[in-house]
């Protein structure tokens, strides 16, 4: 298995992270990097040697996906 196109932490499970992501980012596309990063380090956080840090990354993204929309709906509000 190669270290750049299939690494272990990518690959474990009937399915691949990537294909999960690119099966969300049909749904919607604008805040899909936050969403496809959040689920990409939850997926592989108990792969890899720092368990706690890919947590860490994930919460990160997911907070930055949470500001972005908290800002949004609050330009809807003043619009309305």
């Amino acid at each position: 298995m190669s270290d750049i196109t299939k690494p272990s932490h990518y690959t474990n499970g009937p399915i691949e992270c990537i294909d999960a992501i690119d099966g969300m980012a049909m749904q919607n596309g604008k805040e899909m990097y936050h969403r496809g990063t959040v689920l990409k380090y939850l997926w592989r956080c108990f792969d890899k040697r720092d368990t706690l840090t890919d947590l860490k990354k994930a919460r990160w993204f997911l907070d930055a996906l949470i500001q972005k929309l908290e800002k949004a709906r609050k330009r809807s509000c003043h619009l309305s």
